[in-house]
């Protein structure tokens, strides 16, 4: 088809030329003295030859008026390119832990005149991270304003040089420009609140990031457990207070040994022995622990010989186990049936020794009379304690 379009075309020029050969017509050019006699093609033709003339002769002043422009235009390209390139250059170099190289390149970025951010707060992180205070601070003071990218890093950087409050007060301008509840401002709120023992704030922060699905479960799990466990050590003192950490408690937390250990103690010390029973057994039904299930011995009150019974009915689901067979051994003792408790205290001995079966066979030595019995029982609890001793 472009071949036959091609062909008329061809055809009608050949026609139009023809014709204008063989036109008689003539023009006459008059400037005296002078007088010029042309053809009419010849003149036709000579029209269209200097009109393009003076086409390409314009077009060739325009692009050379032009060029000074065009030359600014491509180095300006050309910068903006390579400035890009080395952009890109530090952001992998950091992404990839070559810190160094990171610096390098968001310097030299910042020299070639990129006014991006990320660049000084690249520069910063990469410096902190080779402990460069000086160098670090200075990328920072760059940044004009108090973006969400330079307050993120200096919480993270106060942070690191353990100094929770200093992040506290970063997150709090963040908070102000509204990343109050982005998940990384959350984290590092988390670590500043642990550092600083602030458990319901640590708890708070936890809940949050559970919300946003934010954190490891296992994770979550335990920095949950951790900030109920210190909110209950930091209650112990107080009357009332450690009832009310414990009743505020999620019961699930209620059967972690680790948690029901320091509440049991706690209400020991109170004088709620009743309390620290329940609150061991409790956690015991839920999920057996050896080391829990010691203390069980601590608490006798009134009731030993109740306790004695429940605690015996549990030895024969664990006729092995050494922290209930230490626990016997105290409540024989409390009840004063002397060879009973020597004997599972010792039997606890042979299974596991620890410090405090030494301890308890010196508690029941010494109120025996056997003085001698009991200070070489209180020297090898002592070289437990101090680790001469395995165990």
């Amino acid at each position: 088809m472009k071949f036959l379009i091609w062909l008329l075309v061809l055809a009608a020029a050949a026609v139009a030329l023809s014709l204008a050969a063989h036109n008689p017509g003539y023009v006459l050019l008059v400037y005296a003295p002078y007088r010029i006699h042309l053809s009419l093609t010849l003149f036709a033709l000579t029209l269209i030859g200097l009109f393009v003339l003076s086409f390409l002769s314009a077009q060739l002043l325009i692009h050379a008026l032009n060029l000074p422009e065009k030359v600014r235009r491509f180095r300006s390209e050309r910068a903006e390119e390579k400035k890009r390139g080395v952009f890109l250059e530090a952001l992998t170099a950091f992404l990839e832990g070559r810190y160094s190289a990171a610096e390098k390149a968001a310097t030299e970025a910042m020299g070639l005149g990129e006014t991006s951010a990320v660049l000084p707060v690249i520069a910063a992180r990469a410096a902190h991270a080779h402990r460069e205070v000086e160098r670090r601070d200075a990328f920072l003071a760059a940044i004009d304003d108090d973006s969400a990218m330079k307050l993120a890093a200096r919480a993270q950087f106060a942070l690191d040089e353990q100094q929770p409050q200093a992040a506290l007060l970063a997150l709090q301008a963040l908070r102000e420009i509204g990343s109050k509840h982005h998940a990384g401002v959350l984290t590092l709120e988390l670590k500043a609140q642990q550092m600083l023992g602030d458990w319901p704030a640590v708890l708070e922060c936890v809940e949050q990031l559970e919300q946003r699905h934010a954190m490891d479960v296992t994770r979550l799990s335990q920095t949950r457990q951790q900030a109920w466990q210190e909110r209950l050590r930091s209650s112990l003192g107080q009357a009332g207070a450690l009832l009310a950490v414990w009743k505020a408690m999620p019961a699930d937390l209620h059967r972690s040994p680790d948690i029901a250990m320091v509440a049991a103690q706690g209400f020991g010390a109170q004088g709620n022995v009743h309390m620290a029973w329940q609150v061991i057994t409790h956690a015991l039904e839920q999920r057996w622990d050896s080391e829990l299930a010691a203390h069980l011995g601590d608490y006798p009150g009134e009731d030993a010989l109740d306790r004695l019974t429940q605690a015996g009915r549990w030895k024969q689901a664990h006729p092995n186990d050494a922290g209930l067979l230490l626990a016997l051994g105290k409540l024989y003792s409390h009840l004063q049936r002397w060879d009973e408790a020597r004997i599972h205290l010792q039997a606890s001995l042979n299974i596991q020794p620890s410090r405090a079966t030494h301890y308890a066979l010196g508690q029941l030595a010494e109120r025996q009379g056997d003085t001698a019995t009991a200070l070489a029982q209180y020297r090898l609890a002592s070289e437990r304690r101090s680790g001469k001793r395995e165990g």
